[in-house]
């Protein structure tokens, strides 16, 4: 089972909420179901290989892993971690915000390790 939470965040300037999950993987995950904007993220990769994070425009029923093009996917070395702080909005997600863990930026297959994951968004539409 994996461990995921959504937390409202004081610590944030403009990020209202905080999605963490500690294994993340190839299973779709649905950040959010609103329109929202998305801030930034805190990745690590315990693993020996490169793993992707797949960023989807869209509720998690509108995706089907290794077959919906993410709208962008971020590389995260083995062994390493990702950083983007929060400081204005990197991406509008127009729809709803799903999240994947993969070997490739457009594939279906789970890393070997599961990707450690903070994400930065808020629901806030204006």
């Amino acid at each position: 089972m994996q461990a995921e939470t959504v937390l409202a965040t004081s610590d944030t300037a403009r990020a209202a909420q905080t999605y963490y999950n500690a294994a993340l993987s190839n299973t779709k995950i649905e950040v959010s179901d609103f329109e929202c904007n998305f801030y930034g993220f805190v990745l690590y990769n315990a693993g020996s290989a490169v793993t992707f994070l797949q960023v989807f425009d869209k509720d998690a029923d509108d995706v089907t892993v290794g077959t919906t093009i993410p709208d962008v996917a971020y590389p995260i070395p083995a062994g390493g971690g990702l950083d983007q702080p929060v400081i204005v909005p990197i991406r509008h997600m127009g729809v709803g915000f799903t999240v994947a863990a993969t070997t490739t930026a457009t594939g279906s297959t789970a890393p070997g390790t599961a990707l450690h994951t903070i994400i930065y968004f808020d629901n806030d539409n204006s």
